[in-house]
């Protein structure tokens, strides 16, 4: 578990400054404010040709970035090593910079003016394409041996994924007041082809993102930021979440929370009117605590809102911490560190034999752990 923590950890953070085009956004009143913007679907026949004839062709997508701001930037494209990695990014012979246009449209389609691709050959080599208004670009490689390591876990993007269109409709009955409060909001369509490490795999996502910080690292302040992560097979809506006070600027990575927790000793008993699940911790990561995550009991694709409790308990049967599911807090002990040996106990007054307890990561922590009931 060590090692696949360490790898998605590392994993996640160097796709965010690939994605992302870090470091050093700032704003350009040189570059247009006129803008084309393309969902995932539409864009990516355009990265495919332009990958094509690249150094041989035989590329494999990797993970893929729609970004949308409401003011035009330009950004200084990365070169030598990625933060502390042994990951160095080499510019194709003339493009020293980057220009995200501006868009005053619709946030809540999916479309985005500017397309980041991350493409991967049978050789190893790694190319990062950019698809500004309608136009592919190489923009540069990567090389080095931790960067090998880091995409050669990164597995190909699925041909039958959903489009971007579709992942923002999926979360737009969440994401509908925040976009109805902030309509020029930043936004971010991310989507991954998921990550294989040993015998622990992880799937296709879509991130869909909106934010009230403009898109660079030099904003300063808080600003309100919506995120969601939806299925990019089945279009499910694993986990959202909203923070009204997020810091602008900030490129933290969150941990992933499967990462960060390891579960066994299940036991579950069902009866036609009664569920009790108990499972152990196993193992523990990055400093975790209970309200490090929400949880909700899933029936297929629909939320069961109430007649379930969730709680933590001590190797010594004291209740640490309970979770509320009307409120989707930690109602008690929330801030209390998870430790090896506790346990969850969840416990409802109705059968939910073949329903999920989904385990949400909230604040500095992801993704999501399914326990089935």
């Amino acid at each position: 578990m060590g090692y696949l923590a360490v790898a998605i950890a590392v994993a996640v953070a160097l796709l965010l400054l690939v994605l992302l085009v870090v470091p050093s956004l700032t704003v350009s009143p040189a570059s247009g404010s006129g803008s084309e913007a393309l969902t995932y679907s539409e864009a990516l026949p355009i990265a495919d040709r332009t990958a094509s004839g690249f150094s041989g062709g035989g590329w494999a997508l990797l993970a893929s970035a729609g970004l949308v701001s409401a003011i035009p930037v330009t950004a200084p494209l990365p070169t030598g090593s990625l933060s502390s990695l042994h990951c160095n990014f080499t510019a194709v012979s003339g493009n020293g910079s980057y220009t995200l246009p501006a868009y005053a449209g619709n946030r809540s389609g999916g479309a985005a003016p500017a397309w980041e691709f991350i493409y991967r050959n049978a050789e190893g080599t790694v190319a990062l394409i950019s698809v500004v208004n309608g136009q592919g670009e190489v923009l540069g490689t990567f090389s080095g041996s931790e960067c090998t390591l880091i995409f050669d876990l990164l597995l190909p993007v699925p041909s039958h994924v959903i489009d971007s269109s579709a992942a923002a409709e999926a979360v737009a009955p969440a994401a509908g007041t925040f976009l109805a409060a902030h309509p020029n909001a930043s936004a971010e369509f991310a989507i991954t082809g998921g990550l294989s490490v040993g015998s622990s795999s992880a799937g296709a996502q879509w991130s869909v993102a909106y934010s009230t910080c403009a898109l660079s690292p030099t904003t300063s302040g808080t600003g309100a930021v919506f995120n969601a992560t939806v299925n990019a097979t089945t279009g499910r809506v694993v986990s959202t979440s909203t923070e009204l006070s997020a810091a602008c600027g900030s490129r933290s990575t969150p941990y992933t929370l499967s990462s960060s927790l390891a579960f066994g000793g299940e036991a579950i008993l069902t009866t036609p009117s009664s569920t009790n699940l108990t499972v152990s911790i196993d193992e523990v990561a990055n400093g975790i605590a209970w309200d490090n995550f929400t949880a909700q009991v899933q029936n297929g694709s629909t939320i069961v809102p109430s007649g379930w409790a969730l709680s933590a308990i001590s190797p010594t049967n004291v209740t640490l911490a309970t979770f509320d599911p009307s409120s989707q807090t930690w109602s008690s002990g929330g801030t209390q560190a998870i430790a090896v040996g506790d346990e969850l106990r969840l416990t409802a007054t109705l059968d939910l034999a073949g329903d999920s307890l989904e385990l949400l990561g909230a604040g500095s922590f992801g993704g999501s752990v399914e326990l089935p009931l």
